[in-house]
């Protein structure tokens, strides 16, 4: 008895399916990951937009949770000041001016004071 089961062990590590196993769960885990990487983008193109919209008081709680979506997602965080700003809805972000456009900017962060 003892002898098949050790045969039964050397064909599993051994055989192709158990490398077929290690490929099927790698394929997964990459395949989560790929998911929780898009989701996470949606929220950022998501909270970009509203940071972007105009700035009603009544929508001080979504800037709040926009803002930190865009802080959370990160991977340079925004500095407290910005936060702070984009929160109160006094700047918004814009995406001239993340990308280099002249604009007047507050501190240099790419964000664009409300005219």
């Amino acid at each position: 008895m003892k002898f098949r089961a050790a045969r039964v062990w050397r064909v599993l590590i051994n055989g192709s399916s158990f490398i077929g196993i290690l490929v099927a769960l790698g394929a997964a885990v990459l395949s989560y990951e790929a998911s929780e990487h898009s989701v996470k983008a949606q929220y950022v193109i998501l909270a970009v937009g509203i940071l972007n919209g105009p700035r009603p008081q009544s929508d001080v709680d979504l800037r709040v949770w926009a803002t930190d979506v865009v802080n959370r997602y990160s991977n340079i965080k925004l500095p407290a000041k910005l936060v702070a700003d984009l929160k109160a809805g006094k700047v918004t972000l814009s995406g001239a001016a993340l990308m280099g456009e002249a604009h007047d900017t507050v501190g240099g962060q790419g964000a664009t004071v409300p005219p």
